[in-house]
């Protein structure tokens, strides 16, 4: 006689003691690495689900780090044009103003005749 193949033997176990026991079956003697196996993928997709977060936290705080430059930059834009400004006033504030010189009252040459007349 020939040996039954695999798939024999597991057609006459369902014939025998149908889908439901046969499973119940295999489930009693492979729950251990069935078991391993499952929490093994449930823990690697936990860290996935917290690698995931880990990146979404990573690329909020490059964008706000992206706006925080940009306002600092606008700050430094503005506080140049303040001191530019501040070094204007300064330099208008530092003007001299020098008189003008008048001119000799018009009886001075009468006055130099006077003393000619007097010898």
């Amino acid at each position: 006689m020939t040996e039954p193949t695999l798939t024999g033997q597991f057609k006459a176990l369902v014939a025998r003691h149908g889908n439901i026991a046969l499973a119940l079956a295999g489930l009693r003697h492979y729950w251990k690495p069935i078991a391993g196996t499952a929490a093994v993928i449930l823990s690697f997709g936990i860290f996935l689900e917290r690698f995931n977060t880990l990146i979404e936290s990573q690329k909020a705080t490059t964008a706000a780090l992206a706006a925080l430059t940009a306002r600092v930059g606008a700050v430094e834009k503005s506080e140049q044009e303040r001191s530019i400004l501040e070094k204007a006033i300064a330099a208008a504030a530092n003007i001299t103003v020098t008189p003008v010189a008048s001119e000799p009252p018009q009886n001075a040459p009468a006055q130099e005749a006077r003393k000619g007349k007097v010898k």
